[in-house]
């Protein structure tokens, strides 16, 4: 009987191992499928994760890439605002920086540039302007300082150990004529731009002081034009000579040499008012042409020149005074309340 019932629970046996095996083969199924559901479950949220990122990403970039454009489109406004208009390029110190700007004569309107780093003084009336390439340059503490009057960026500034003043650019030759006192004379000299050397040209001869910022030029005769205790000194920049000085007596300042008529003009205090002159270069002849009425006091070589429109600009104690070179008649004054120097005149 045992042996009959061995054998008759045997396949129970047997089931019940499968029915465990089952149980456990099952189990480690649901396990598996528990992990794959959670590893699926992390996929999903890193992959949602991966696509905030791409998605925040995307949109730093989009809004450097506006600002970069936004950039762009100021400095194409402000190029645009020097290039299509008629300027007045000048400086200003706005009480903690020297400031580079532009003014447009048309509505009297003006914008800020750059600003014009580690520029702490001017040299009264040093400036000069090369139209042709856009460079403003002016003597600062820091030297012979260029500027890019489309953007105000400084491209380079020279050292002016020899304190050169009077400068006038000379486009054809790409230098800066001046002069310097060298301890004993005052030496006519250039700057070549193209490599920033200086050379002396000559002498001048008898000239002991310079009137602060009174030079002008001439660029079709090369005539450099300049106030000296000798009177209206003129040097013929190819070799520094002296041509000839006109006697100065009544004191005429602000001169701008205008080529097509080969006039200088400027103004003098008759003792009761300031008068608009001329002074004829062909039989150096003095001419009143009108009363400055209300100007009592000029800056010190704060002129320039629009020789297309024969309008003359200059500092006054009324403001920015700008004068109809036909007749000598005020056209208009500008407030001057940023005290704006360094003019040059900038038609494109």
């Amino acid at each position: 009987m045992c042996l009959n019932l061995t054998k008759k629970l045997l396949p129970i046996s047997l089931l019940i191992s499968f029915l465990v095996g089952c149980y456990e083969d099952n189990s480690n199924i649901t396990i598996n499928m528990s992990n794959s559901s959670e590893q699926e479950a992390t996929a999903k949220e890193s992959e949602e994760s991966m696509e905030e990122e791409e998605s925040q990403e995307s949109e730093e970039e989009e809004v450097t890439e506006n600002q970069e454009e936004e950039s762009e489109e100021n400095e194409e406004e402000q190029n645009d605002y020097v290039d299509d208009i008629t300027n007045l390029l000048v400086t200003y110190w706005n009480g903690d920086q020297e400031i580079f700007a532009a003014m447009d004569l048309s509505d009297n309107s003006f914008v800020d540039l750059a600003v014009l780093e580690g520029v702490v003084t001017l040299s009264a009336g040093q400036s000069t302007f090369d139209s042709e390439t856009h460079r403003y340059i002016i003597g600062t503490n820091l030297g012979i300082t260029i500027v890019d009057a489309q953007n105000g960026n400084i491209l380079e500034t020279i050292p002016n150990e020899l304190n050169m003043k009077g400068l006038e650019y000379d486009s054809a030759s790409n230098q800066i004529f001046g002069s310097y006192w060298n301890g004993n004379q005052e030496i006519f000299a250039t700057l070549d731009l193209s490599d920033k050397s200086f050379d002396d040209l000559a002498v001048l001869e008898g000239v002991v002081t310079l009137s602060a910022g009174q030079s002008t030029f001439d660029s079709e005769t090369h005539r450099y034009i300049i106030g000296t205790n000798l009177g209206i000194t003129i040097v013929d920049a190819q070799n520094g000579n002296i041509l000839e000085t006109i006697p100065n007596e009544l004191n005429m300042k602000g001169l701008e040499y205008d080529s097509a008529s080969n006039q200088i003009f400027g103004s003098y205090w008759n003792g009761n008012q300031e008068i608009f002159a001329t002074l004829d270069l062909s039989d150096k002849s003095f001419d009143d042409l009108a009363v400055l009425e209300g100007v009592v006091t000029l800056s010190a070589g704060q002129s320039t020149f629009d020789s297309e429109t024969h309008r003359y600009i200059v500092g006054t104690n009324l403001g920015i005074t700008i004068v109809d070179t036909q007749n000598g008649n005020i056209l208009e004054t500008i407030p001057n309340e940023l005290n704006m120097k360094g003019f040059e005149f900038n038609l494109n």
